[in-house]
């Protein structure tokens, strides 16, 4: 059962909310992932409408944009290996598959399951992968496995209207 926050004593009180344990987990892990992982921001605005017409055009399957997105950001890391990469302390390890992980926002928290070789699939398997992957994450049936692993995260807020964030 999710926690709820227990109201304020007085108004303007703080209140503190328990964490359930998935809430802890990923706490734990964005906070540890600030601090171990080299973090750099770019923002880059696209002209999305070649991807508007080609959604229109293709009956094949269904891409949303965030698919999209992901099939590039998968393209794009292969192309340049230095930015799929992870500090080890001592050397810089440049990932060699790129392990896409999807930022799923839910109700008790943000999980990241991960496209695994995201860079072999087509668009219609990034498509069926975020798809598959979200439908478990919304249903609780992630395994360890399917969050763990992954060398570059995309987190898109596009949807909600957001033109600009900075995640961890």
């Amino acid at each position: 059962a999710p926690t709820v926050a227990q109201p304020a004593t007085e108004p303007g009180s703080p209140r503190t909310v328990p964490l359930t344990p998935m809430r802890r987990i990923i706490a734990e892990r964005m906070s540890a992932s600030k601090y171990s992982a080299p973090h750099y921001y770019v923002t880059v605005e696209v002209d999305m409408k070649g991807a508007k017409a080609f959604r229109a055009r293709n009956k094949a399957f269904k891409a949303s944009f965030n698919d999209l997105v992901l099939f590039a950001t998968a393209k794009v890391l292969r192309e340049f290996p230095s930015v799929n990469a992870r500090w080890l302390g001592d050397a810089i390890e440049e990932g060699g598959d790129v392990n896409l992980g999807v930022a799923v926002a839910l109700p008790t928290g943000l999980i990241v399951p991960v496209i695994r070789q995201a860079h072999l699939l087509s668009l219609e398997g990034v498509c069926a992968a975020s798809k598959a992957l979200a439908e478990k994450a919304q249903t609780g049936k992630l395994l360890p496995d399917d969050y763990q692993g992954n060398t570059f995260t995309v987190s898109n807020l596009g949807a909600y209207g957001v033109d600009h964030f900075t995640a961890i």
